[in-house]
């Protein structure tokens, strides 16, 4: 009798446990799903707001980072929408491809009529041969983390060496495939924070010597505001004196990583110094801080 009554208890008690976990984790997906959309949803409202802003300023080129956020975008037919309206005023679209498969990313490009895209992997890049879309080769001198196998060169370098920089200049022309039809762009050309010996001449430098072997557009993803932003700091805190690069014809385009959208007002006050041509905003379909 005792023992019914115990393994009536036990089956009880794990009917209860196993109802009790079914509805945290109903609620756990509900409040993920919830969460998921307004994020998603956030970042296309700003996408929106940017673009009006820079349209408003007087801009019709824009970067993109990346066409992986709007491929898995539960809204990706709005973002492509919403940018096919501003192709068809005229606006040259570039993306940032990294980690997408080579027949969606060439897909979703021609569905958004963008006029080029970066890109580092020879695989997507054989996709878009034949495709009249521009292809930019997607360079950087060092990713503090490099979990998607960019092109890089050894990590954080010390640039105060003079035959370092000549080497990393080597090391990124030689690495643009033939194919590519666009130009190069350069990614984390900069120190991670000046000071200790570290320049800016000695970044500026390096992109010299990329200028001197590189024949072709050259455009560099910089820090949006040369001095202190409103939130951190600036591209010469890290050695990017892109004001320097844009004057001297070091680059052809300077790309302006205007990742946060409540500093964009700010951002385009200070681009008035620079001929509109010369600058092409990079927004992101995510939220950085």
């Amino acid at each position: 009798m005792w023992l019914k009554i115990v393994l009536l208890v036990v089956l009880a008690s794990l009917l209860f446990t196993g109802a009790c976990n079914r509805i945290f984790q109903e609620q756990d997906l509900e409040s993920t799903v919830v969460s998921e959309g307004q994020n998603s949803w956030k970042a296309f409202s700003q996408l929106e707001e940017d673009l009006a802003l820079l349209e408003g300023a007087g801009y019709t080129s824009v970067c993109l980072f990346d066409l992986n956020g709007i491929s898995h975008h539960p809204d990706r037919d709005l973002y492509i929408e919403l940018l096919r309206e501003y192709v068809g005023r005229n606006w040259d679209i570039a993306l940032y491809i990294q980690n997408v498969d080579p027949a969606t990313a060439l897909n979703l490009v021609d569905n958004i009529g963008a006029s080029s895209v970066i890109l580092y992997e020879e695989e997507i890049l054989q996709a878009f041969s034949g495709s009249g879309i521009k292809t930019w080769w997607w360079s950087g001198a060092a990713y503090p983390v490099n979990d998607l196998d960019r092109p890089m060169y050894r990590g954080w370098s010390d640039l105060r060496k003079e035959e370092v920089r000549a080497e990393i200049a080597d090391w990124i022309v030689g690495k643009v495939p033939e194919q590519i039809d666009g130009g190069l762009s350069l990614d984390y050309i900069r120190w991670n924070a000046v000071g200790d010996g570290r320049e800016a001449y000695m970044v500026t430098d390096l992109v010299q010597r990329v200028r001197d072997q590189w024949q072709g557009p050259l455009s560099a993803a910089v820090y949006p505001y040369l001095g202190k932003s409103p939130r951190h700091g600036g591209a010469l805190s890290v050695g990017q004196q892109w004001n320097l690069w844009l004057e001297n014809d070091l680059v052809d385009f300077a790309y302006p990583m205007a990742y946060e959208s409540e500093d964009l007002p700010a951002f385009i006050e200070e681009w008035k110094l620079y001929a509109k041509d010369k600058i092409v905003p990079c927004l992101s379909v995510e939220n950085y801080h």
